[in-house]
């Protein structure tokens, strides 16, 4: 269901905030909650003081933590989100090809909206191939430019499969997404929660 994959990156994205954290030793240290996804396919842990919400965007998002506000003048918040893709075409068997149609589609509406703005040809700056909850996994950093609020942001997307006992895929897309300036203030936290995710089949 690439459309909504497309929705999720263009209405969250630019969510973001930030939020003090302690840090010894260059190890971020939090309390953690655990959320699991209503048909308990997958699980994650996220930081406390973060709020999750579940079925965002009018079921654009499954779930979405967001950052507590830094202040009342701030409205983005930084957050990391969780969509499920239960219709993976028959067509897709690897998660590079999932990642490439993804990516391809998001380009192509990044592009006809001509409100976002980047100067090296496309938003996906660095991709490469990576593990998640034991899974091969396509890791993607991306930026650009929103005229609409003259703001930059920047994010990192993970994108996995994984079949059921009965070889149904299904895709799994996690996505950090944060204003440019604070991108590398919570990529670590970012990082840590994402790595957390695992599979309960």
């Amino acid at each position: 269901m690439q459309m909504k994959i497309l929705a999720m990156i263009l209405m969250v994205i630019s969510l973001s905030a930030c939020s003090a954290r302690e840090v010894t030793d260059k190890v971020v240290l939090w309390q953690t909650k655990t959320w699991t996804s209503p048909q308990g396919l997958v699980s994650i842990d996220y930081p406390a003081d973060w709020e999750a919400i579940n079925n965002y965007m009018n079921d654009t998002v499954d779930v979405i933590f967001l950052s507590p506000l830094e202040s009342d003048r701030d409205p983005y918040r930084d957050n990391i989100n969780i969509n499920i893709d239960w219709n993976v075409s028959d067509n897709i068997s690897f998660v590079e090809e999932y990642a490439d149609a993804s990516m391809e589609l998001n380009h192509k509406v990044y592009k006809d909206a001509g409100t976002i703005t980047y100067s090296h040809g496309s938003p996906w700056e660095e991709i490469e191939l990576t593990t998640l909850g034991g899974e091969k996994a396509v890791k993607v950093n991306y930026s650009y430019f929103r005229e609409i609020d003259q703001r930059h942001f920047k994010g990192v997307i993970y994108y996995t499969l994984k079949a059921d006992k009965n070889g149904k895929k299904y895709a799994f897309v996690i996505t950090y997404a944060s204003t440019k300036k604070d991108f590398d203030k919570y990529l670590d936290i970012a990082t840590k929660t994402i790595k957390t995710f695992r599979f309960n089949y």
